[in-house]
């Protein structure tokens, strides 16, 4: 959509750099495009944006595109709202470190050479 020569680009899933007090941009925060606010007229204004686990609402001129776009945002949207019955019989996720996983292996290793009788040569 055109207005006063200018087009505009801001569609949810991007990535923008939110303007904050600070002059040093580094320090300003990133959030993603969740949904667009549109005035009166149908020109998009504002956008509420995800940074965190904060949600804010912040004028069109007061974000900054960084060129990047989140695909999985709208998937993970998607996915929520059409399926949000919890499954009982699901596995528990336990995420593991290769140390753990080795230190395992080793254990049970040791059992099993303890368990085994020892060979005598005779």
């Amino acid at each position: 959509m055109q207005h006063h020569g200018k087009t505009n680009s801001l569609k949810i899933g991007d990535v923008m750099l939110i303007k904050g007090d600070k002059r040093n941009k580094g320090h300003w925060k990133l959030g993603i495009v969740k949904e667009l606010i549109k005035g009166r007229d149908g020109v998009v204004r504002g956008a509420k944006l995800r940074t965190g686990n904060a949600i804010l609402e912040r004028a069109v001129q007061h974000l900054y595109p960084m060129e990047l776009q989140c695909d999985d945002a709208l998937e993970n949207e998607n996915r929520a709202s059409q399926d949000k019955r919890l499954h009982a019989d699901a596995e528990e996720f336990r995420p593991r470190h290769d140390a753990v996983i080795a230190a395992k292996l080793r254990i049970t290793g040791q059992m099993a050479e303890e368990d085994e009788e020892p060979v005598v040569e005779q």
